[in-house]
């Protein structure tokens, strides 16, 4: 890729006074070329001007050459628009006969569109046009073989035109020749810029820089030589020259002397030009030099060592002081592509070996914040403990700056030590396991909580910094070290968030300077009694102080001596300097003595009663801090020891939760052990033994048929506790307790909220629950709600058959008898019959029974149809209907139930004498005589025969079927209907009823 600036569009000044004019026309910049041009002002309505172009003499030398004379006339002339006299100068242009009086007419037409804005196509002139135009006098005048005086200027102009019309190299010819043939001309500044510019786009990077080196040489004007100094930089490094670059790019940086302390300059573009009194002609300002100078900087120094390409650069760039902004540069350039990690470390690898200053400290920073740019956590923590190394209070740096520079990091520097303890003391906690690197992590967030402390000395943030500090040196093992830290932070003077804890911390570590280390009672009790009169004065309102008051009767305790305990805590008013919370802590500890020493119901009734006692001492206490108390106790003592007895409650809650419990267990009748499981649940409802109490209570009510009370308790427990482990059994309970006291309908929706529960776990269960609940729905006329629980029993449990036939057989009694919705119940039940293969009695006799109704469907429709003509095709779809009846009979036969096969043979002979018949009564065709009708009804006979014995067949086979038993009504019926078919066999009595019945 080649880089390359924005070419420019230059004006000359001198140009401009030599009587040159550059004018603009449709966005392109076009030469005005005349003899003498000078800008006509705009003509007034009441003036008009003549031009005398003097006589023409042939020139032999420039001072031959006769001047031109502009001579105006005030003559009234009509009020014409500008519009007009463009139009006018336009046709003077298209029909001028010379190449002098087109150029004139050119330009007074581009000086009008300038001037007022007018750019319309028919009254300008196309710029490729104006450039042919001005190439065309040129040559015309190269052709006269007259001497020019503004030669140069033509020069320049044609080149600029060629160069628009493309032809590049063409216009590089020309300004050479400007260059060449008048090296003195106010236009070779512009036309070595443009000859440079020209070459640099073709890539011809020795010829470019050959012209910018001349330009540089000649010109004075300082954003000129800017703007060429950074173009030869950078062709310099087209052409591998990477020293002459930098060379270059110091000329560029020295016009900009602010960018050599611009490390943490964030636009560039702010940085201003060096100051100048130049009032030639030069550049307009141009954005992005100093950055793209900048990328090109990184570009020769990214390849090899950089920190040595750093120093090395800054000292062709002027000396060690010029290393910032090459350090700049490189991070700038991997800051734009991304390359967080590489700027960062770049950073970091120059401050190793750099000076250390209050700038570096800043850009140290910037490391830490590329790092995490770059998603890279762990090195940005690395980053910022490098940097508390390096700048930090215990480093070189610090030891030798002075205030002003100390102030002037100090918030920052205190912010990430106190990430890096912060840090360390979280990764501390974490550790599972009291290991080597747990220690360390210790010993660093020590470390830098001593440092932040160091940093904000005498404050509230420094002694609460000494307080983590000294848990870290404990976790660590150094806890003479940490007591010591804990009594600073403690009696500081400063009040904080951990002061109280690290007085109590203090107290608590002095219990183990035994000589030897030993922890003796004697030395015990003097190290504490000391410490703990100095916690209590100072903190008596600390949640641990009641317990260091009582830390001698809890001795007792200790040493197993509770009978020495219970004496103690029962004599505990005779304290009379005890404070409430002390008296408080004392009543709790003796119900704990009383109910760890109970064996029986007399014993936890005095543990329950003194649990009573402790909670409406704390109740009192609570409320005695919440009126205004004397002026001795201070606000913030009341509010400890009301927050204190709050406490007390939970424990005491738990005492009597206990207590209460084991009462339960011990009462001598159901109502006593009942109402004490109930004043469990309803006086403590959050307890872990509430659950347990409710379900208890629950169950001795069940046991003992107290069926209302028990189904209500069981519904209570449900409802409180919905993931208890015991909400199977509940459930079941209150289920039998819901049926004794016939409130089937509940138990139907528990026995379905049971099923749905235990379709996973106990499938049997499970499925009769969902059984018994769609029968206790139907039983209450809740239709909708049984077939709901039946659907759901076929779909979650596939392996019970035998309820899936009995929920089917209940949902074809509830449909219409003869609906299609009737039809379509029974064929379920029948085809889940057929696919399970299901040979039990029960199911097959429900798939027969349905079997029949849908063949009694198929049995209705093939009666209803008659015989008629044409014979034919109404005989082919009786067959049809029969074909259908057939199958859906044989169906029935299938199921092998006696009395539904002994039916569906019957209705199958009926159907048969039923055609023979319809076949002997058919419709016969018109137009027959009275022999040929005769003949007809002989042959629908032959017809009829063959189906009439088929009856007959039928009705002899389940007559067959009877054997020893009595004849059931279907048999009775084929009797009955052999009697009709062949009186003289069948005609006798027979035992049964004399008909069946034949429709379903």
């Amino acid at each position: 890729m080649i880089l390359r600036a924005k070419s420019f569009d230059m004006c000359s000044t001198q140009s401009a006074q030599s009587g040159f004019m550059l004018l603009r026309g449709c966005a392109f910049v076009v030469a005005c070329i005349a003899m003498s041009l000078v800008v006509v002002p705009h003509v007034a309505a009441n003036e008009s001007f003549t031009v005398n172009f003097g006589e023409g003499v042939e020139a032999k030398k420039i001072g031959d050459l006769r001047p031109k004379v502009l001579a105006l006339t005030k003559k009234p002339v009509p009020d014409v628009s500008i519009e007009y006299v463009m139009k006018r100068y336009r046709a003077l242009f298209e029909n001028a006969s010379t190449p002098e009086v087109r150029i004139e007419a050119l330009d007074r037409l581009n000086s009008l569109s300038a001037s007022f804005g007018i750019n319309e196509a028919k009254l300008t002139v196309d710029p490729y046009v104006q450039a042919e135009v001005i190439l065309d006098t040129y040559q015309s005048i190269v052709d006269s073989g007259e001497t020019y005086q503004r030669m140069d200027e033509l020069l320049y102009q044609t080149a600029k035109a060629t160069a628009f019309t493309g032809d590049v190299l063409e216009s590089i010819k020309r300004l050479e020749l400007l260059v060449g043939l008048y090296p003195k001309s106010p236009l070779v500044e512009e036309a070595l810029f443009r000859l440079a510019e020209n070459y640099f786009d073709l890539a011809e990077f020795s010829r470019a820089k050959e012209f910018y080196v001349k330009l540089l040489k000649s010109t004075k004007a300082p954003r000129l030589r800017a703007f060429s100094e950074y173009k030869l930089a950078w062709t310099h490094y087209r052409l591998e020259r990477e020293g002459d670059a930098l060379l270059s790019l110091s000329g560029l940086f020295d016009q900009y002397p602010g960018v050599y302390n611009s490390l943490f300059t964030t636009d560039l573009e702010i940085i201003p030009f060096k100051p100048n009194a130049y009032r030639g002609f030069d550049l307009p300002a141009e954005p992005g030099l100093l950055s793209d100078g900048m990328r090109l900087l990184a570009l020769l120094n990214q390849n090899g060592d950089r920190i040595a390409n750093i120093k090395s650069t800054a000292e062709k760039l002027g000396g060690a002081n010029r290393e910032p902004i090459v350090l700049r540069a490189l991070v700038d350039q991997f800051g734009t592509k991304q390359r967080f990690f590489d700027a960062a470390r770049l950073i970091e690898a120059y401050a190793e070996g750099a000076t250390l200053d209050k700038a570096l400290f800043n850009y140290s920073l910037r490391a830490v914040q590329l790092y995490a740019q770059g998603g890279h956590t762990i090195e940005s923590w690395k980053a910022k403990a490098n940097l508390v190394d390096r700048f930090g209070i215990r480093s070189e740096f610090w030891a030798r700056s002075d205030a002003q520079t100390k102030n002037a990091i100090r918030d920052d520097l205190i912010v990430v030590v106190g990430e890096l303890a912060h840090l360390n003391f979280v990764r501390m906690q974490e550790s599972e396991v009291k290991d080597q690197r747990t220690v360390q992590q210790a010993k660093k967030a020590a470390s830098y909580y001593l440092q932040l402390a160091a940093l904000k000395p005498n404050t509230v943030e420094s002694y609460e910094a000494m307080y983590l500090a000294a848990q870290a040196l404990e976790t660590s093992g150094q806890t003479a070290k940490a007591g010591e830290l804990y009594a600073t932070a403690a009696y500081s003077g400063l009040a904080h968030q951990y002061q109280a804890k690290s007085a109590y911390a203090a107290f608590y570590l002095a219990s183990g300077r035994g000589v030897g280390g030993s922890d003796t009672a004697e030395e015990w009790s003097e190290t504490r009694f000391e410490l703990a009169q100095k916690y209590l004065s100072a903190f008596p309102g600390h949640d641990a102080a009641a317990t260091t008051a009582l830390a001698t009767a809890s001795a007792y305790v200790s040493s197993g001596n509770e009978e020495s305990a219970t004496r103690l805590f029962e004599s505990y008013d005779a304290f009379t300097n005890a404070e409430p919370n002390q008296r408080l802590a004392a009543a709790i500890s003796l119900a704990g003595l009383y109910y760890n020493g109970a064996e029986e119901y007399a014993g936890f009734y005095r543990a329950e009663q003194q649990y009573l006692a402790a909670d409406q001492l704390a109740r009192s206490i609570i409320k005695a801090q919440e009126i205004e108390g004397d002026s001795d106790v201070s606000k913030s003592q009341r509010i400890a020891v009301t927050e204190s007895a709050r406490r007390s409650i939970d424990d005491i809650s738990n005492g009597i939760a206990n207590s209460r419990f084991k009462l339960a267990e011990l009462a001598e009748t159901p109502e006593q052990s009942i109402e004490h499981y109930a004043s469990i649940f309803d006086a403590f409802s959050q307890h872990p033994l509430a659950p347990d109490a409710a379900f208890n209570g629950a169950s001795v009510a069940v046991q003992n048929k107290r069926w209302a009370q028990g189904a209500a308790m069981h519904q209570v427990f449900l409802e409180a506790f919905p993931s208890n482990k015991l909400t199977e059994i509940s459930r079941q309970q209150l289920i039998v307790s819901l049926e004794m006291l016939g409130r089937t309908q509940e138990a139907a929706d528990e026995l379905m909220v049971q099923a749905r529960l235990l379709v996973d776990k106990d499938r049997t269960l499970s499925a009769n629950s969902a059984y018994s609940a769609a029968g206790y729905y139907a039983a209450n006329d809740f239709p909708l709600l049984a077939r709901e629980s039946y659907e759901w029993l076929l779909r979650s449990h596939p392996e019970r058959p035998e309820l899936a036939v009995e929920a089917l057989s209940f949902m074809v009694d509830q449909a219409e008898p003869g609906s299609a919705e009737s039809r379509s119940a029974s064929e379920r039940l029948v085809s889940y019959v057929e696919e399970n293969k299901l040979d039990d009695e029960r199911s097959a006799s429900l798939a027969a029974v349905n079997a029949l109704r849908i063949a009694s469907v198929e049995r209705d429709a093939f009666n209803a149809m008659s015989i008629s003509q044409p014979f034919k095709s109404s005989l082919k779809k009786k067959t049809a209907a029969l074909n259908r009846c057939t199958e859906a009979y044989k169906r029935v036969v299938k199921f092998g139930i006696a009395e539904y096969t002994n039916a569906a043979r019957f209705e199958m002979g009926d159907i048969y004498q039923g055609l023979a018949h319809a076949i002997m009564d058919s419709e016969r065709p018109s137009g027959l005589s009275a022999l040929e009708q005769e003949q007809y009804a002989i042959l629908l006979e032959e017809q009829a025969i063959p189906i009439e014995e088929e009856a007959i067949a039928l009705h002899e086979q389940n007559v067959k079927t009877r054997g020893n038993n009595r004849a059931d009504e279907w048999i009775s019926a084929s009797y009955a209907a052999l009697a009709r078919l062949n009186p003289s066999l069948y005609a006798r009595p027979i035992i049964g009823p004399s008909h069946a019945p034949v429709s379903y």
